[in-house]
């Protein structure tokens, strides 16, 4: 007879350390120690970030200090989201306030759902947060 999750014996339970084989099987609870497989390089950090939220993060600061961009909406905190992911060329033109919330309906729901049952305009709301924002100079000469 099978026991249920909880009362089996797994060797954490009995108070002893799991088995040291060199693989780690399926369903077991083991000791994992995370390693980190290059040290980060504080430069190629820096260039992250700013290319992400814009020169010395300003862009990204400027968009959380507004209120959620979906209609009626007040609460706090708010995030500074890339409505176009960076993997998928996003920068810091692409920036959009969004509550804690709607950040999480935006990730759970995908860009073309969210925009259609808030009816906002995502694009439009980001084009409005580079010309008003404390990048709007850089716009202006590209």
């Amino acid at each position: 007879m099978k026991r249920p999750g909880l009362a089996r014996r797994t060797p954490l339970r009995q108070g002893r350390p799991p088995k040291r084989s060199g693989w780690i099987k399926r369903g077991t609870k083991a000791l994992v120690r995370h390693v980190r497989l290059r040290a980060r390089n504080p430069e190629r950090m820096k260039l992250r970030k700013e290319a992400a939220y814009g020169p010395g993060g300003v862009q990204g600061a400027f968009v959380r200090e507004h209120d959620c961009c979906v209609p009626g909406c007040w609460w706090r905190p708010i995030h500074a989201h890339h409505y176009i992911t960076r993997g998928a060329g996003g920068n810091w033109r692409h920036l959009v306030p969004l509550c804690s919330r709607h950040h999480d309906e935006f990730h759970d729901r995908g860009r073309e759902t969210f925009a259609r049952n808030h009816r906002v305009d995502l694009a439009e709301v980001a084009r409005q947060m580079v010309t008003s924002g404390p990048l709007a100079y850089l716009e202006e000469v590209a």
